[in-house]
């Protein structure tokens, strides 16, 4: 899924699902999680991940690398 930030800069989110609908979405802002789905034991889905609901908090500087796998010194 191609998207954009509001100063146009492109960044990818990619969509991981199962046959059982667990769901994983990441984004290559930092490599971050942004959404696990998953079901509790009564079967209903959820969202289990602390993040951002758009792009623009996930490049703010008072982001504390909130879903980053990759951290603000990576490759050094």
């Amino acid at each position: 899924l191609p998207c954009w930030t509001d100063d146009r800069e492109i960044y990818r989110r990619f969509r991981l699902r199962n046959a059982l609908g667990i769901q994983v979405e990441l984004c290559t802002l930092g490599a971050s999680v942004t959404s696990i789905v998953v079901p509790d034991k009564f079967g209903n889905f959820a969202d289990v991940i602390l993040g951002f609901d758009n792009a623009q908090d996930y490049l703010s500087d008072a982001n504390p690398y909130m879903g980053a796998t990759v951290g603000r010194v990576a490759n050094r």
